[in-house]
């Protein structure tokens, strides 16, 4: 019998075992998280779309806290220039943000919005109807892969920052003429009765550049993104715990 080479196949060293089962885990708790965010967007897109669908115009007689989504598009002009970007736009806003850790589990967090410049407010595409948006509708996206009303185009550190004191300055601005669909809830603006803004500081409400049918396709796709995302880690970390094994 002539000779021959023979290979041995040895099991994996424990040190690179060890980088191999940590890199297994950091991908499944990005599976569980893309799982988590589809099921959020989903959630999201099922609350907002039993919302009622008015325009800027209808908006006038709706009742104080109603959550409901409104359509409408951004001035078309005058177009000016943001100070801080340098970038044209209808309206823009400077927002100073602190945030300041009072312990090793707790940060405080203070905003201080600054005085409008343009228009910032949402119109009606077939009327003189308008309406003013809070800040925190405004600046808040729908859903992940999307631009709000107003974008955040510049944020400027404080020179003066600590660890426990970061302050910044951000500008936000509204592009020219461009379709927005709005998701709030209806309110009374402090002193005047008769005037009604889109308020909602919590989870569901923000807006989306786009009209009605384009945010429910990007809804979907949100999900259809997350899902994927998550199928594709579920089955790298398989594949890497079979190489672990051998």
């Amino acid at each position: 019998m002539s000779g021959g080479t023979v290979v041995h196949v040895g099991r994996m060293a424990p040190v690179a075992a060890d980088a191999v089962n940590f890199l297994i885990l950091c991908i499944c708790i990005g599976a569980l998280f893309a799982a988590g965010e589809s099921v959020r967007v989903a959630v999201r897109w099922r609350l907002i779309r039993r919302r009622p669908v008015l325009t800027c115009a209808e908006f006038a007689s709706a009742r104080p806290g109603t959550a409901v989504v409104v359509v409408g598009r951004t001035a078309a002009g005058p177009v000016i220039t943001a100070p801080r970007s340098g970038l044209a736009c209808v309206g823009y806003q400077p927002v100073r943000v602190h945030h300041h850790e009072v312990s090793d589990n707790y940060t405080e967090t203070t905003t201080d919005a600054g005085f409008e410049r343009g228009d910032t407010w949402l119109h009606d595409d077939a009327d003189d109807a308008e309406i003013h948006l809070a800040l925190p509708v405004r600046t808040r996206k729908l859903f992940h892969f999307n631009s709000p009303m107003m974008v955040r185009v510049a944020h400027i550190e404080d020179r003066d920052n600590s660890l426990r004191d970061q302050r910044a300055e951000q500008e936000f601005i509204v592009p020219a003429d461009r379709p927005v669909v709005a998701a709030g809830v209806v309110a009374v603006a402090d002193g005047d009765s008769g005037r009604l803004y889109l308020d909602g500081d919590d989870w569901p409400n923000g807006t989306a550049q786009g009209r009605v049918g384009d945010v429910a396709r990007r809804f979907a796709r949100d999900v259809a993104v997350l899902l994927c995302t998550a199928l594709v880690l579920t089955g790298l970390a398989t594949a890497l715990f079979q190489v672990v094994r051998r």
